[in-house]
């Protein structure tokens, strides 16, 4: 009778963790009480219900793929941040090597793989430039916070590199206030314009056309402690049309803050097509 009553008490207890189980979620009582294999396992699938690949899938009639399997990618659905108007997609990429080792021969597309490392990261897109440098939620983003980047999935939007959302918040703010800067006859800031065919009107000319979707990159360099002014330092990659250029933008602090510099490099990209 003991045992019976036992088992009539562990009943609920056991369907509600099978439950829970098969819901597609996981409790840190069980995230502690799994063993680690299974505890990976679980947690990978619940990743893989974040994710779709990223990469072209195959159309009728396209080309036969030759080589051996090297990465491939995935990407989330554009979720809202913390920092108000900026959204973030989360991506992964996965490499492969030959199952059998190194010196298994290469049987083409077919050659059996394995995955052998994975890379994670976090791009930021901005529907409209930001209202200021610093701003965010004091909660949760609001569900129109949400709904409004879950739509950018279906978009063909640009998301750029940032290490934080902050850093992406301040980054649209600076290339903003660059190409505000730069729209009149005589800039509101000095340009030291590093480009190789360059005249006295080009960098002005490049710094006023600049948009967000024209943002690649944005990451903090090292202050400038030359002047009277401690100045703060973002490095901006920007593409606009068939040109890439690399801003260094050097401000100052405080709610006031105003650009004293700009550094404008143009970059040559060089790359390669590699067989399918």
């Amino acid at each position: 009778m003991a045992l019976a009553a036992l088992s009539a008490l562990a009943a609920p207890v056991v369907a509600a963790a099978q439950a829970e189980t098969s819901s597609g979620t996981l409790s840190k009582t069980q995230a502690r009480s799994l063993p680690p294999v299974e505890l990976t396992h679980r947690v990978m699938d619940l990743v893989a219900d974040l994710l779709v690949p990223s990469d072209p899938r195959p159309t009728p009639g396209g080309r036969t793929p030759t080589r051996p399997l090297r990465d491939l990618a995935f990407q989330s659905t554009p979720r809202a941040t913390w920092a108000p108007g900026v959204c973030a997609r989360d991506g992964v990429v996965v490499t492969f090597e030959p199952a059998d080792g190194a010196q298994a021969p290469d049987q083409g597309a077919d050659t059996p793989m394995r995955a052998a490392s994975l890379k994670a990261s976090t791009r930021y897109h901005l529907e409209a430039p930001p209202a200021r440098e610093d701003d965010y939620y004091d909660g949760p983003p609001p569900p129109d916070a949400q709904a409004a980047c879950g739509q950018l999935a279906d978009q063909d939007v640009t998301f750029f590199s940032a290490p934080t959302a902050e850093a992406a918040l301040s980054g649209a703010w600076w290339l903003t206030r660059a190409a505000e800067g730069a729209a009149g006859p005589d800039p509101a800031y000095d340009i030291d314009c590093r480009v190789a065919t360059a005249t006295p009107e080009s960098c002005p000319a490049i710094l006023r056309r600049l948009s967000l979707a024209d943002l690649r990159s944005v990451w903090p360099c090292s202050d400038d402690h030359r002047g009277a002014q401690t100045l703060r330092c973002w490095t901006l990659k920007v593409w606009p049309a068939d040109k890439t250029y690399e801003l260094r933008v050097f401000a100052g602090r405080g709610p006031h803050a105003a650009i004293a510099r700009i550094e404008v490099d143009e970059q040559v990209l060089t790359g390669e097509t590699l067989d399918d």
